[in-house]
């Protein structure tokens, strides 16, 4: 993806010139919740959300108990999963949490900032008493630079995280959603200042072809603006919308006033719609500009030959994730570290050999940016154990993909591509293990596989050389 710059030794210098507009490459990933890197940043964002209020709030604890949910969330960084987050969204039960203290303390400051809109407050009035009715808190907040494209993906990821959650009766059955904002209010007299401000866009010199932009946004007649973008298509779908002052009184403001008078909004959505409100985000937002690097990003898939020498040449590629994954993610694979190449090379021929031979198949995903060649981005393995018993089994080995190319779908293709081959060769029962509590632990349900059990101490970490449970699943074909 790109973002716009602009140099700021000429933002003000009056200068008619397009020469201070540059592009920058940046790579949004997307990542699950990370208790152990993502607590602070977090603790910020949540600070940024409700503003001059927060300190109404324990948000400690509010923190600490979206840290507490696996599988559900996403964080956007720019430099690995180590990094700190641009951006989150998670979704948290208001009536399974209700006597947790920040929902404790949430709960009575919605339902005094819905107070003057006295339908939207009965109804959450009653939600909140009812005892079966769960009103999921959404949370999302990022910088403010983050483009509003990198948002709807958050979304979908979501969506199908709480497909996999009610799957497994875990407590997200909600019947409403309450989305928390920000808004800024503008003046007439502010909005002529700003507009004043604003610097010349005309030239001397011949333009540049520059990047597709957002229209601008037209002023509301009640001068209130999103920080958010996508509030106006959540309150398209959204029962009852309020934008509310903040309780902690900010400094009076003049003409010579800094900042912005920043207000909060709270939006309530019945959970039947959240479907139809994701698709419709994807559709305004996802097709724009910021996000074509991403989508021109073509994945194919294939079945590894041995006979094709471009095809054995690949074994250095196949070392080089399988190194990447367990040195980025600290993956359980085969190896611990210190890693030796040429001995997992001589692994991986041994691998080759058994596809040669009809042991194993190997399926490789290729990546291709426009104006590049193919790059091998990830790999899984189909063992096809030689048992009179059981000619229908198979085993799910080395599902790796590169961090280079997360959130693509890969893995996803990967495993269809599998079960398809798998299936017309016979193996119509399918069985994996992966490392309990890591990532790829919730992949496996969303594909359809089922959890047998966890044994424990079943694989020696390539972190500290701790032994680590492995979770079992199975999926009948």
């Amino acid at each position: 993806m790109s973002k716009r710059k602009q140099d700021p030794s000429t933002a003000d210098a009056g200068s008619d010139s397009d020469s201070d507009v540059s592009i920058i490459d940046v790579d949004f990933e997307y990542f699950d919740l990370n208790p152990t890197i993502d607590y602070h940043a977090f603790k910020r964002l949540f600070s940024q959300l409700f503003q001059r209020d927060a300190d109404r709030f324990d948000l400690g604890a509010l923190t600490d108990l979206v840290l507490s949910q696996t599988g559900i969330g996403t964080t956007i960084k720019t430099d690995g999963e180590e990094s700190d987050p641009y951006a989150l969204l998670t979704v948290l039960n208001m009536h399974a949490h209700q006597n947790h203290p920040s929902i404790a303390a949430l709960a009575p400051y919605f339902l005094e900032k819905t107070a003057p809109d006295s339908a939207f407050s009965a109804q959450l009035r009653d939600l909140f008493a009812g005892a079966n009715t769960h009103v999921g808190l959404v949370l999302c907040e990022r910088l403010v630079n983050m483009p509003v494209q990198t948002i709807p993906p958050m979304y979908r990821l979501m969506s199908e995280e709480l497909k996999s959650a009610l799957a497994e009766s875990k407590p997200y059955a909600f019947t409403h959603l309450l989305f928390v904002s920000r808004t800024y209010h503008l003046s007439d007299a502010e909005e002529e200042a700003l507009a004043n401000r604003a610097p010349s866009h005309k030239s001397k010199k011949p333009k540049k072809a520059k990047p597709q932009q957002p229209a601008p946004q037209a002023r509301p007649m009640d001068g209130i603006y999103s920080f958010h973008p996508e509030d106006a298509t959540i309150q398209e779908y959204a029962l009852h919308s309020i934008t509310y002052p903040f309780s902690t009184a900010q400094e009076p403001r003049d003409a010579d006033s800094f900042g912005l008078d920043v207000r909060g909004r709270l939006m309530l959505v019945e959970a039947g719609r959240w479907e139809a409100l994701v698709a419709r985000m994807s559709e305004i937002y996802v097709k724009q500009i910021l996000l074509s690097a991403m989508s021109a990003t073509t994945i194919t898939v294939t079945t590894l030959d041995p006979s094709l020498p471009e095809h054995t040449a690949l074994i250095p590629a196949l070392v080089g994730i399988h190194i990447a994954c367990i040195e980025t993610d600290e993956t359980i694979a085969t190896f611990t570290p210190p890693l030796n190449a040429e001995k997992m090379a001589r692994w991986w021929e041994g691998m080759v050999n058994d596809a040669r031979n009809g042991a194993r198949v190997i399926f490789l995903a290729f990546a291709t940016k426009p104006d590049a060649q193919p790059e091998l981005a990830g790999y899984v393995i189909l063992y096809r154990p030689r048992w009179e018993t059981g000619p229908f089994r198979g085993v799910v080995e080395k599902l790796l993909v590169s961090p280079s190319y997360r959130r693509l779908g890969i893995a996803r293709k990967l495993m269809e591509r599998l079960e398809v081959e798998g299936k017309a060769l016979g193996q119509t029962l399918l069985t994996l293990d992966t490392e309990t509590g890591s990532p790829a632990e919730v992949i496996y349900p969303k594909l359809g596989y089922i959890q047998l059990g966890i044994i424990p101490n079943y694989g020696i970490s390539p972190k500290d050389k701790s032994l680590k449970g492995g979770t079992f699943f199975w999926k009948q074909l």
